[in-house]
């Protein structure tokens, strides 16, 4: 459960990531906005992420691959933008 849990989060926040710089590539001092637009998303996948790792709790891993699964798809189409 460790390992599925760190490798769904892991998806989800480098698929958050890379939309967010592409949102931000042409900016200058992209780095505070860059903060603001990945920081809300990124921790809902640490809760999730910290809920899955406990043995009473499956129903977070399943909301952690439903993001996963939703922010991979944004991310490819923003990112190709």
């Amino acid at each position: 459960a460790v390992s599925a849990a760190l490798a769904l989060g892991t998806l989800a926040v480098t698929a958050i990531g890379s939309f967010g710089a592409a949102l931000t590539v042409g900016m200058k001092r992209n780095g505070m906005i860059l903060l603001l637009l990945i920081m809300p998303l990124c921790v809902p996948m640490v809760i999730f992420g910290a809920q899955a790792m406990q043995k009473d709790q499956p129903e977070a891993m399943w909301l952690l691959l439903g993001a996963t699964l939703i922010s991979l798809p944004i991310s490819i189409w923003g990112s190709a933008a």
